[in-house]
Formats: structure tokens, sequence, C-alpha cells
């Protein structure tokens, strides 16, 4: 539930009251804090207007959007005001105050303004004309409250309608309630109307709205009782019978629902009505006549009717009577039956005031006044009278009675502000003080206690912390030595509970002490307490009850404090300053405003199940069912990390609650954990799990253990059993395959090896034919021939063993497939040599090698450079009449790259290809062919990249053609 106050917005959840802060993230601010009206929207979103625009509130986000502020000003409206919104078919209705209609479109982000003051000057000539509050009539009209009377709004027919009365002063509505059944409006402002909506009929019913206030809210209680909620009190009209009831008011302090201003009403979702007024939020329940407020903190008297912090006389479990209040003597509360009844002395048109109450036993019971004078409640009666030694104890006293104690023995102990102590004894009625008065001078005595352990007085001073009198020494001693720092306490009272004493100080929290005093110890902040700045203190049950300047804690020892404040519906601050045991579960509060009954029973409950509220997956909260209950979740793979909240609203302060819980099928064993009712899970593996949980809080409440939720986490497909099955024939499949298409190609492989090498071995004979051809053969041995002829006998066997060692060298390197650069050069050498020999040296030849190559270290293809040679001789310097023929070779390493370069001053190519045309039946060279096959073969068998260009060179200083061979040396290495 979300309450709109002055002072901002806050959630109610059934047991505590929390600010909007606590939902919404970090610097997440509403326009303004003060709360003019409020409505959900279909997405559950909170729209909310202030004094100063229109927010949006996204509770799941924690996010606010400003849709209308001081810092985003409109240029067709002010903002300023805003109130009375609602939602009519997926649009805001707004009132602003003193201008008229906003109708605010999200989806498009649009406000359209509808001049309702422009419609109402028609009628009325008044300057200030105000939508009070606006109320759904149907998807295409609203019904409007306002300061001059009864309107209504028509959005298709963009137009204003005034229900007018001429006979009826109907003026500032602020009270609307739709009875549907009887097709009737009822209407408050400082009168009640019921509106006919069949004839457009009024009927004003009497109200005296002098005395009971203008009418502010208005609710159906039942189909024949109206419940009217005005300024002064809420009351009922019986509309059968047309008579009233007051409820609560001025007048009936008796009611448990206190007077006050009742603001609004609210029916939940259970049909429960909630008041709002200025001391709080009530539920009304059937007998609503009887209702306490929420907390069952009943507010028993007027914040206008407190003298001094009331002080209570116990009568028995339900009946009490009161001192301090401004109208009386004192007063007799029947809890119970919700009665208050007024006692005075000596009359009620002249009466005293008190300020303190005292019990002697079961047979005396005192008032005093703020003047020390002591009046006695007479017995069986509640009639009062002067106690008999009134006057007497008055008379010696200077000071303010704080304390009185009637030992049974016929003395009195008087504690006062500042007379120290004072002994008065009721047979000679003389007054006595402790012999050692003058070692505790100035210093007043605020609590006394008997100790039955020494037979002593035990009290609490104002300056020197715990004293102990001794009546039979007639002296007072300190409890405590100084330097144990407790000296400097005053003692506000002293409560006994187990085997222990107990004394309250205004600044240091509660010491305590055994009945011995050999252990000193305090309980503070540090242990739970919500405040060191303690009232008072008493016991219940077990448990202390204390009360201090920021709240109530509940203690006991060996568990934390159980800690109510502000957030519990309970004034605090400077109010409360006396708290008592009315009974067992109730206690009595006190305060400058009220008398108030505060109810702990209600934090002791049944066994309740725990809810689970709030789910995330992967960190996203997830939208819960409308039930908000969770029994079985089924996920994919990838939603593994998993956190949930635990809901448990009839549960007493939960971060003092324990949990014992399991994730069956994760954790192994029960765990547990203080005060986080979060539970989180990342990275779950796949898998079923049931979650079981059980909490007990701090007072005792026990939860049912909850086992009924279920998380199904599904594996991926890869995991799953038919996936496995399917992965392990496919990778026999693959395997079996693999071997097949290896064996394939192996077979395959060989059967291109045997190609390849008779492939090879056919060129590397056409190779040798063509670098050896007949004509060559033949020229070599007729050159020989007619060197033999000529008688040139050394010549002609320099010739032959050139001529056989070229021979065999190509022979030898046919066997191989790679030789050594230097090898290749060595036979060109002799091939050079030859042919020079055989045109009769009618050309020259060199060859020039980079000193960067390591030619003996560099393979090479055998016969790849001699075709090309052979080409520059036959058919570049053969037919060339130059007088000066050569042929150049350069062998050079650049870059990386092998280039071997061919060039010859010959005719080049043009003019060879024209002397062969003329020619047709001259030698046809296959060496080049051959050579291009070679290099294929070697590019796919040893993945050589041999790159050859053919340059014609024609310029007027060079002709013939330059051949280029290019080969990276890495791939030589083979």
């Amino acid at each position: 539930m979300w309450i709109g106050t002055p002072n901002g917005l806050i959630n109610f959840d059934g047991v505590h009251f929390t600010p909007l802060a606590e939902h919404t993230q970090k610097d997440q601010k509403l326009t303004h804090d003060n709360i003019t009206s409020l409505c959900e929207d279909s997405g559950g979103n909170l729209w909310v207007t202030t004094q100063f625009g229109l927010n949006k509130i996204n509770i799941k986000k924690g996010t606010i959007d400003k849709f209308i502020s001081s810092e985003k000003p409109s240029e067709s409206f002010n903002s300023n005001f805003l109130h009375s919104v609602i939602q009519l078919d997926n649009q805001l209705v707004i009132a602003q105050d003193n201008r008229g209609l906003l109708i605010f479109n999200e989806s498009s982000n649009k406000f359209n303004v509808f001049n309702f003051r422009k419609f109402a000057d028609k009628y009325f000539k008044k300057l200030y004309k105000n939508i009070n509050g606006i109320y759904p009539k149907n998807k295409d009209e609203v019904w409007l409250m306002s300061n001059l009377g009864l309107f209504s709004y028509c959005f298709s027919r963009n137009s204003f309608q005034y229900y007018k009365k001429e006979d009826l002063d109907l003026f500032n509505i602020r009270g609307f309630c739709e009875d549907k059944s009887s097709n009737v409006l009822w209407l408050g402002s400082e009168k009640l109307y019921k509106f006919e909506l069949n004839g457009n009929t009024f009927l004003r019913i009497p109200f005296d709205a002098i005395k009971n206030g203008n009418i502010q809210c208005l609710t159906k209680y039942s189909e024949d009782i109206l419940l009217v909620g005005t300024e002064k009190g809420l009351f009922e009209y019986k509309i059968s019978n047309k008579s009233w009831r007051t409820i609560s008011s001025e007048e009936n302090k008796a009611s448990k629902i206190p007077f006050c201003s009742i603001k609004c009403f609210f029916k939940d979702e259970n049909n429960v009505i909630w008041i709002g007024t200025n001391r709080g939020i009530f539920e009304l329940n059937k007998e609503y006549q009887r209702d306490e407020p929420i907390y069952n903190q009943a507010h028993l008297f007027s914040n206008y009717g407190i003298y001094f912090f009331p002080k209570m006389l116990k009568i028995n479990d339900n009946e009490f009577y009161a001192s301090g209040v401004n109208d009386a003597t004192a007063i007799k509360v029947d809890y119970k039956n919700g009665n208050i009844k007024k006692i005075f002395y000596p009359s009620e048109k002249n009466f005293f005031q008190t300020i303190n109450a005292y019990s002697f036993g079961d047979s005396i019971q005192l008032f005093q006044t703020e003047n020390n004078d002591l009046i006695e409640k007479i017995q069986g009666s509640d009639k009062l009278k002067l106690w008999k030694f009134s006057d007497a104890i008055k008379k010696h006293l200077n000071s303010q009675i704080t304390v009185l104690y009637d030992d049974g023995r016929g003395k009195i102990y008087i504690g006062t502000l500042r007379e120290n102590l004072r002994i008065f004894d009721k047979n000679t009625k003389t007054f006595s003080a402790p012999l050692n008065e003058s070692n505790f001078r100035e210093s007043g005595f605020l609590s006394i206690q008997v100790d039955a352990h020494s037979n002593s007085l035990l009290l609490g001073s104002t300056s020197f912390g715990l004293c102990r009198y001794d009546p039979i020494k007639d002296s007072l001693l300190l409890v405590f030595e100084a330097n144990e720092k407790i000296t400097d306490f005053t003692i506000l009272n002293i409560s006994k509970l187990g085997n222990k004493l107990f004394f309250p100080s205004q600044r240091k929290g509660i010491g305590y002490s055994d009945f011995q005093f050999k252990h000193l110890g305090f309980i503070s902040s540090r242990d739970g307490l919500i405040s060191n700045q303690i009232r008072d203190l008493c016991s219940i049950r077990d448990k202390l009850a204390i009360l201090s300047r920021k709240g109530i804690s509940i203690w006991q020892s060996g568990v934390p404090a159980l800690n109510f404040d502000r957030h519990y519906g309970l004034e605090f601050g400077d109010n409360y300053g006396e708290v008592d045991c009315l009974n067992d579960s109730k206690l009595f509060l006190s305060s400058q405003n009220s008398i108030d009954i505060f109810d702990i029973s209600i934090f002791k409950n049944d066994a309740k199940e725990l809810k689970i509220d709030r789910f995330w997956i992967n960190n996203e909260l997830k939208e819960m069912p409308a039930n908000s209950d969770i029994s079985k979740l089924n996920l994919d793979f990838d939603e593994n990390y998993l956190k949930w909240r635990i809901n448990f609203p009839n549960f007493t302060q939960t971060q003092h609650c324990e949990f014992q819980f399991q994730l069956v099928g994760f954790d192994k064993v029960m765990k547990s954990q203080i005060g986080n009712n979060y539970f989180e899970y990342p990275n779950l593996p796949p898998g079923s799990y049931r979650f079981k949980v059980s909490a007990r809080d701090f007072v005792g409440n026990l939860s049912k253990q909850t086992d009924d939720f279920s998380i199904e986490i599904s594996p991926p497909f890869y995991e799953t059993w038919w996936f496995r099955l399917l992965f392990a024939a496919i990778i026999l499949g693959i395997i079996i395959g693999y071997f097949k298409l290896r064996e394939n190609q192996i077979k395959q492989k060989e059967k291109l090896k045997t190609q390849f090498n008779a492939k090879v071995s056919e060129l590397e004979m056409n190779a040798l034919r063509a670098q050896m051809n007949p004509h060559f053969v033949f020229n070599c041995l007729n050159s020989i021939n007619r060197l033999v002829l000529f008688k040139k006998t050394d010549a002609a066997t320099d010739y032959l063993n050139k001529f056989s060692k070229l021979l065999r060298k190509v022979l030898d390197n046919s066997r191989s497939n790679f030789i050594s650069l230097k090898e290749e050069i060595n036979t060109l050498d002799l091939y050079l040599e030859m042919e020079k020999l055989r045109f009769d040296h009618n050309f020259s030849y060199k060859i020039n090698i980079d000193p960067n190559l390591e030619i003996d270290e560099i393979p090479m293809p055998p016969m790849l450079i001699q075709p090309f040679v052979e080409n520059s001789i036959w058919h570049g310097l053969q037919h060339s009449q130059k007088e000066s023929k050569i042929i150049e070779l350069d062998l050079k390493d650049k870059e990386g790259i092998l280039v071997i370069s061919i060039q010859d001053n010959g005719i080049g190519r043009e003019a060879s290809k024209k002397i062969k045309e003329q020619r047709l039946n001259t030698h046809k060279s296959h060496g080049l062919q051959v050579i291009k096959e070679r290099v294929e073969i070697l590019q796919n068998l040893y993945h050589l990249q041999i790159d050859i260009e053919t340059i014609d060179l024609q310029g007027d200083d060079i002709q013939g053609t330059k051949v280029i061979i290019r080969i990276p040396l890495h791939q030589l290495n083979l």
C-alpha cells in the first residue's frame, strides 16, 4: 500500500512503513515531497502528482520519470499544483489548480489542456474556479467535484456540463461516492447531498457542519451504511432510516479510533477499508465502532488533553487510572470496553491537576499534584480525597516529590528533586534524613527499589548514580566506586528482571548488575538498542520494555533487541516519557500528546507459510504469478544464475529472523542465515532441485517448512543422451570415412605418382633429345673430324674431351631431380664452349655470378637454363650479321629471389620468326615446350613458383632478346 503525505510517499507492507527512497535507485526524487494524489496504471506503475509536477514511478526498476516539473516547464500550462490523477482508457486525467483538466497520453508524450475555468465563467463570477476531485463516470466521461458544484466532462464531445440546483448551496464538493446499484451519487461539502442520476435531482441530508466539520471523504461500508469523514471525526449515516451515529469525534473519546481529521478512505483488494487521517492510518473491520488502529496502538486520549507525562495506577489487566490530564484530576480507563471516565477533586469546577501516581500495596493509591498535594483514591470507589498525611508531608518539603515508597512498617521514604532523601514517620508525623546526607548534598532521588538481599533500599539519584540506604546504619552509600563510570548516571528507574537489576540513564543506555553488585555491565546501541537516551523501562514477562528517545526496544538476554520506531506508527522524539506494563502483552505509553496502549502480542503469530515474492534469473527480475506463488520453474541451461526473495508479512523485524534452508540437489546439508531473506545460487548446473526453507523470528514466530518449490534446469542439447549417442555415431562415421578417404587418397597418390614418374621420364628423355639434338651431335663430330684432317691433333683431342665430358654430365644429371647450381653452371659452360667451337668462334659468351650466391648449396633442376641458351644461339645469333656476337648470363640474389637472365644481341624474336616462315623444312626445336611442361610438374610436385619472362630488346644502341628466370630461394631449400 502506498500512502501520500505532505512529507513524501510512504509504503506500508502490513508491518513496516518505509519511505520511497528505499524502493528506488539512488538520487531518484519526486518533483516535490507534498503528495497531492496518486494512482496505479495497468502496468503497475505509480503516477504521483505533487505541488510541483507529475511523476511516474517504476517500482520494479526503481526509477522516477518527471513528466511535469519546475525543471521541465510546459509552454501550454503552468505545472504548479497538480492533484487528483486517475487513469481512464489508457490515459491520465489530472486536475490542475485554478485551471482545468490535463489529459496525458504517455505513448505520444502529449498533454491536452481543457479549460474548466473558461466554461465556469458562464455561471460564476468568482475568480477562483478549482476542481477538487476527478472520478470516472464511464470510458468517455468523468465527474468533476469543484468549489462551484458538480460538473462532468465528455472527451468525445470536448464539452463540460454543469448540474445546477437553484435552491441549494452546493459548493466546495470534496466528498464523493457513487452507488451504482441505486444509481445515486453521494456528495459531501458543508452538508451531505444525494444526487439521483435518473432525474438529475438533488436532496440535501441534514448534517451539522459547524459542529462536525466539513465533509472531506465518503465511502459505502455496506448497502445501508455510508461512512462520512470530516475535519472533526468519523460518522455513520444509515440510509434506510436516515439516522446519524458518531463513530469518532472530540466528544466521543471512548472510541478507539481517536479524534482526528479524516482525510480519505481506501478499499483494498480484500474489501478492507482503510482510513487516512492527520494522525496516521487505521484499518476498519466489521465492528468498526470498536476497531483499533494498526499495530493495536490505541490512542486513548486527545492530543490536546495532556498536562504532564501521565502515570498509570493499574486496576487489573484491562483497567487503570492515569494522572496528568489537563481537564480532570485523573481518568479511569476501561481498555477492553473502550470507556474513559474523568474523576475530579475536590470538584469538577475546581479540581487539582496531577503529575504523578503511586501505589502502596493493594490498599493505597495516590495522585500527586505539582504542589506536592497527595490525593488518595477511596478504596472500592472512584472518588478522591486528600490523603491524611498530605499536609504534614507537604509543609516540611521545599522541593518537588519525585518518588514515594511505603515500607509497611510505618515509614515513608520520599525522594525529592533537590533535597536528597527524606524519611517520614507516620506514627510521629516527623521527618528525618540520613546521617551522612551532607555527602550527597544537592542530589535528587528519582526511583526507589527494595534490596531484599541486604534489607536495604536502592536509590536512583540525579548526581551520584546508584546508591544504597542502610536503615540500620541510617546512612547512604555508593553502590559502585567512581572509577566504574556509573556515578555520573542519572538513574531514572530501577527494574528487576530475573536475578538482575536494571537502571536506565539519559545518555549511556542501561546499566545492570546482580544483587551482590559484583559485576557491572551495560546495554547500549552497540547491543542493538535503538538509542542510548533512555526515558523509562519496565519488565514484561521475561523481557525488558525500554523506552528511548527514538523508540521502544524489547530486550531479552542472549538475543538481539527488537526495536519499534516511527515505522511502526508510534510517536517519538520528545513525545513519549513513560512506559509501564498493563498486562503480559500490552504496554502503557504516555506522551505529551496522548495516552496510548501498544500491544506487542500482534507480533506473536501462528505458524505461517513462507512465500517467494520476487525472483531473478540472470540478474533480471521476472514477473510473478498473480497469486505471488511459485511452485515449479522450468528453465533452460543458460538460465542458471538464480536469486529469490522470501516475503513474510506476519513476521516481526526480519533483520533478526533466522532461516534454515537447503537447495536439495545442490546443498549437501541444511544452511542458515540471519537477517537476509534473499537466496542466491549462481551457475547452477543442469538438474532437478527442490528448495526447503523455514524461519524463526526474534519473538518466536516459527514458519511452516516449505518444500514445494522445485526447479528444473534443462541440460544443453549437447549434454542430452540422444545428442551424445548421435555425436558418437557421427564421430564413428567420421573416423571410418576418414580412413576410407585416406585409403583412397593413398591409392590415388600412388597412381598419380606412377603417372608423374612416367611423365617425368618421358619429359626427361624428350629434354635430353631436345638438348642433344642430332644436328648438334653431328656438327660436333664433324668439327672434330675436320680438326683431325687438318692434323690439329691437340685441338681435336681437347674438343673430343670436352664433348665426352658434356655428354657424361648430361647423362648423369638426367638421373637426378636436382643438382647444385654450380653443376648447372659448369654444364652450361661446357655447352657454350662446344657451340662456340662449332660456330668457329663466331660469338662470345660471359657468365656473371653474384658473389653472395652460395652456388654449392643451392639446388637446381638440371638443364633448366640450357634450352634458353640454345634458343639464343640458334635463333638469335646464328642469323646475325654483327661482327661482335655475345651471350651474357647473370645470376643474382635479389631480396631472396634467384634471378637468372640470359641476354643476347641477336636479331630478336620477330626477325627470327620471319626467317623460320621462309624455311619450311628447317629444324623445329621442342626444348622450350619441354621446359614449360617441366615447370608445371615442378610446381605440382615441389611447389616451386618458377617465373619466366621474355623481353624483346629494340633500341638504337641495343637489339636482341632477354630471358629472365625467377625462383624464390627459400623454395629451393628442399
